[in-house]
């Protein structure tokens, strides 16, 4: 998938070596582990896997808002060059919905139920940038215009529970990009659609791309809208990233028995009619990760170095995986 032109230099979100961990009665539990990720500009990065990688919550960090309980224990967050780390709570909040904004999975919940559409979409106007109120409504009705609603004018004057699902979707789409933030970052925003709308939900989000040159960080556990729709991907497991690279070499060569593993049980990822394989077992709790390895135990190529840290290897230029068999035949297979 070839870029647009990128209008703004160097990384829009960068993360190093983060860890984030919970205190829970069976113990500390580290549920980010040493996770490192960029998002260059104009660039749309997935990140991927199953539920309780990690996935959110490295998505909530970049944002500053770690549910309660949970605490950074190491790393770097970067926007842009700045320290996330480094803001007060205020400049967090002065950030969030003007230089990132977050669309969340379930976009009912994420309304105001008692507020018409057209004035939450033009909200982030008048908190951030001390619009009048008809001027931020009126916005509002120019931004659900562009995220392709049929009747803007008289849709900003309905109610969420009005809307469909895909239209509620759209609005959290244009209430994000009111300000024309640098980053957008979309956490599974089409799990809940039907396969049309969530087509021209992915449509939509790329016409932001083209035209804004935004970067968009894309969360999600569904390889096939992956495969179509991001330029690099980052495989994550039990917390850690696993595997990184562009996309077309990930699915052509995936270096990482976990990675296999989810193109196998995801149908028609490469046009295949082969049957589906389901990943046996399930992923282990923070406070109960295997030594070594974190896959080990559900991986159908462990050998002994498995028991052990694995290594970083080097498949190509640009993709790696944490694998002591990385890159072997078999595994890509």
């Amino acid at each position: 998938m070839a870029l647009p032109p990128r209008d703004r230099a160097g990384q829009t979100l960068e993360i190093r070596d983060l860890s984030i961990a919970f205190s829970t009665p069976r113990g500390h539990a580290r549920v980010v582990d040493n996770v490192s990720l960029s998002i260059g500009a104009g660039e749309i990065v997935g990140v991927i896997g199953e539920s309780g990688s990690g996935k959110t919550l490295t998505a909530l960090a970049a944002l500053g808002m770690l549910p309660r309980g949970a605490r950074i224990e190491s790393g770097r967050i970067l926007l842009g060059g700045e320290s996330l780390l480094d803001m007060t709570e205020r400049e967090r909040r002065a950030m969030r919905g003007d230089r990132v904004a977050y669309i969340p999975q379930d976009a009912l919940r994420s309304l105001n139920p008692t507020l018409r559409v057209g004035v939450q979409v033009g909200e982030p106007l008048v908190v951030h940038r001390a619009t009048p109120w008809n001027i931020a409504k009126r916005k509002g009705v120019d931004l659900l215009a562009a995220v392709h609603l049929r009747d803007p004018e008289r849709q900003a004057e309905e109610y969420p529970h009005q809307f469909s699902g895909g239209m509620q979707q759209r609005a959290m789409i244009a209430m994000g990009l009111c300000l024309e933030p640098q980053l957008l970052i979309a956490d599974e925003p089409t799990t809940a659609l039907d396969v049309t709308v969530q087509a021209q939900v992915l449509q939509l989000v790329r016409e932001i791309r083209r035209e804004h040159g935004t970067s968009i960080f894309f969360i999600t556990h569904d390889l096939g809208v992956v495969a179509d729709f991001c330029d690099r991907v980052y495989v994550m497991y039990a917390g850690a990233i696993v595997e990184e690279g562009p996309v077309d070499r990930i699915f052509e060569r995936p270096s990482h028995p976990y990675t296999r593993g989810l193109l196998r049980a995801t149908p028609a990822v490469h046009g295949s009619k082969e049957a589906l394989v389901p990943i046996p077992g399930q992923i282990p709790l923070a406070t109960e990760r295997p030594e070594g390895c974190r896959f080990v135990d559900r991986c159908a190529f462990a050998i002994a170095p498995c028991r052990s840290p694995p290594p970083w290897v080097e498949i190509e230029a640009n993709h790696r995986a944490l694998c002591v068999r990385a890159g072997e035949a078999e595994i890509a297979a």
